[in-house]
């Protein structure tokens, strides 16, 4: 087994600091943190909903506020959100229009970034795709964000968004997000 000083420099800066533990080796980044944490250290102390919904309510469009969203689960694991299905965003018949559903799976994901990084920041949407596999009809919405990958500069997620109380899945969403540099 490599000691850390016997791990070229370009290994260490691409992969990380390797700890001084002697087993198991482990490597964690730092992804310009100061305090050297984890991310799984850092998103422990961002397991709050009340610090997710916050960010939600200073940081987003007026527009997206309007959808009413509330954060019941946030953690580095995932986030939740939920949404009442009003007037403003049925269609004919009560279905929930594709637009706000595509709204709520990029908002769910964009914080489960965040919380998969330890610290809400602000990221770009690169690409969004959303697939509606019935109509989403209820009393609400439920949009369950895990991020599935996040490397320096990307991250990827996926989001199920369930219509309830019937628990039936009507869309699925996947993302990329640029990240802060």
């Amino acid at each position: 087994m490599l000691s850390a000083g016997a791990v070229p420099a370009m290994m260490r800066k691409k992969w990380g600091r390797i700890s001084d533990t002697n087993t198991p080796r482990s490597i964690t980044s730092d992804h310009g943190d100061a305090t050297g944490l984890s991310w799984r250290t850092r998103a422990a102390k961002l397991n709050a909903c009340d610090d997710v919904q916050a960010f939600l309510d200073a940081s987003f469009a007026p527009w997206v506020l309007d959808l009413r969203p509330t954060v019941t689960q946030a953690n580095a694991q995932g986030v939740t959100i939920d949404i009442p299905i009003t007037q403003a965003i049925a269609r004919v018949g009560g279905i929930v229009s594709g637009q706000a559903l595509a709204t709520l799976a990029d908002t769910c994901m964009v914080l489960s970034v965040g919380a998969h990084l330890g610290k809400m920041v602000p990221v770009a949407t690169v690409t969004l795709d959303t697939q509606f596999l019935r109509p989403a009809l209820g009393d609400g919405i439920r949009a369950q964000a895990v991020v599935t990958r996040a490397g320096r500069s990307l991250a990827f997620a996926r989001c199920t968004l369930t219509a309830w109380p019937d628990t039936k899945v009507a869309a699925l969403a996947t993302a990329t997000f640029a990240l802060p540099v």
